[in-house]
């Protein structure tokens, strides 16, 4: 962020504001300037720019719903704050707001009680200093309470604040249209809508969000919400820290001509598979676990597809065990292995097609090696490796070092034949060698499709 070095006569941010009368600086005898330094922790530090009781309230919400009319340069509509009290004795919400807000009305809603409705509160609004105000909201005693929720609605119109700037068109690059924008630094948020207007610190950071047609919206985030970072969080504890930052999901048309595609930071995704949640979870954890095999450390041709589709699988089946259970895992696993094996009875075992690693012939379209094979092929290989290893969780931490050393790159096949032949301790009790892990790349692993399969049916965790 650029530092503004100003004038005296230049404008910042806080000079559109309008001045309120009476109002208390940060240099009045009666408010500390500074708080107390961090070597006094029982002191926190006080916001001497801020009306608000923030330090009472956990705010883990806020949604804003304004209609903008651009003939009399005015935002209207509501907000919505959801708010957990962490104090036992609050009984009033105090806000930064802005003369320039025009406030309607002020309801509370507890969301526990699904049959309680909104009720009317008060409020009163009061100056604080020239670039803004304080909006006091009597909250009822009987829906306050520690830890419980409550959602608090304010209705209200924006007038000329600093925070919200109306250009017409002749002041725009196009010249053709206007234009409307907010600026919020530094103390300016509180004349676009009444909010504690202070620093702030996010527990859980918001890594992946949800892109879709307004009709598809509200299905997608009820059912990815708080799903996607749960799911990512097992990964990391399992491979690694993730190296994308984000992880969005767009819903695309059921055009979209295939299920799913993962790209660093935002997954594709066709819309008709929200009508099921069961596959839903699958294709979002298997594109997740393509953020550490196939975009971190990826397959060096198109022949090694089965490498960054195998070891994908692979993760997401060990992340669904994490997260839902090794029955939820090997149902799944047998359902898709039993589909396998009837394409291989149908297509017959020496089909080039149903090979683990296709001969990759001069003008052949890689997009046919996308089938099942590349997929339950690979991760049958995959998971034979981990049972040589004879401990998942020393697989695991495998995968995760040599991810560390390979990020951004493509190297899968060396990422897999380095691990064969160096790990002492596992090589020591004879149980991994380069020699006896070649697959066969003609046929495939017909023996061990079904070796993965029946330790799933015969595990126990699935009563059969």
């Amino acid at each position: 962020m650029a530092e503004l070095h100003q004038t005296p006569t230049s404008l910042c941010c806080c000079r559109k504001s309008l001045p309120v009368s009476g109002g208390r600086f940060a240099g009045d005898s009666n408010r500390p300037s500074v708080g107390p330094g961090p070597q006094d922790p029982r002191c926190p530090l006080v916001d001497v720019a801020s009306a608000s009781n923030f330090r009472f309230f956990q705010l883990q919400h806020f949604h804003l719903d304004l209609r903008l009319n651009f003939a009399v340069k005015e935002m209207s509509g509501w907000l919505v704050l959801d708010l957990v009290p962490v104090h036992p004795a609050v009984c009033t919400l105090v806000l930064d707001s802005h003369p320039s807000l025009l406030i309607h009305s002020i309801d509370c809603k507890v969301p526990e009680d699904r049959r309680d409705e909104p009720v009317s509160l008060t409020y009163r609004l009061d100056p604080f200093t020239e670039y803004g105000s304080s909006l006091s909201i009597s909250l009822p005693p009987d829906a306050v309470k520690p830890g419980r929720l409550i959602q608090i609605t304010v209705r209200y119109t924006t007038t000329d604040g600093p925070a919200i700037w109306w250009l017409d068109s002749e002041l725009t690059c196009g010249q053709s249209r206007p234009l409307v924008f907010t600026q919020g630094h530094s103390v300016c948020n509180r004349s676009f809508f009444p909010c504690f207007d202070t620093r702030f610190s996010r527990l859980r950071p918001i890594r992946s969000r949800v892109w879709a047609e307004p009709c598809l919206l509200p299905c997608a985030v009820k059912k990815l919400g708080g799903s996607v970072e749960r799911w990512l969080g097992v990964a990391e504890d399992l491979f690694g820290p993730y190296l994308w930052g984000r992880c969005d999901i767009v819903f695309l048309p059921p055009s979209f001509p295939i299920v799913a595609m993962e790209n660093p930071c935002l997954t594709f995704i066709i819309a008709s598979i929200l009508e099921s949640s069961e596959f839903l979870l699958i294709d979002v954890i298997h594109e997740i676990a393509h953020g550490w095999f196939g975009n971190a450390v990826t397959n060096a041709t198109w022949e090694e597809m089965w490498l960054s589709e195998g070891l994908a699988t692979y993760a997401q089946r060990r992340i669904t065990t994490e997260a839902y259970g090794e029955a939820f895992t090997c149902l799944e696993t047998v359902v898709r292995l039993d589909a396998l094996h009837r394409q291989l009875r149908l297509l017959g075992d020496n089909n080039p097609v149903s090979k683990l690693q296709v001969k990759f012939e001069p003008g052949v379209n890689p997009s046919t090696l996308m089938n099942l094979f590349t997929y339950e092929k690979g991760f049958c290989f995959v998971s034979y490796l981990s049972e040589l290893c004879g401990d998942v969780q020393r697989f695991d931490g495998f995968l995760r070092v040599r991810h560390d050393e390979d990020k951004i790159s493509t190297g899968l096949r060396d990422h897999l034949t380095f691990g064969l032949v160096v790990p002492p301790d596992v090589v020591g009790r004879g149980g991994l060698n380069s020699v006896s892990l070649s697959p066969d790349l003609v046929v495939g692993l017909g023996a061990d499709l079904w070796s993965v399969s029946s330790s799933c049916l015969h595990s126990g965790t699935l009563g059969v």
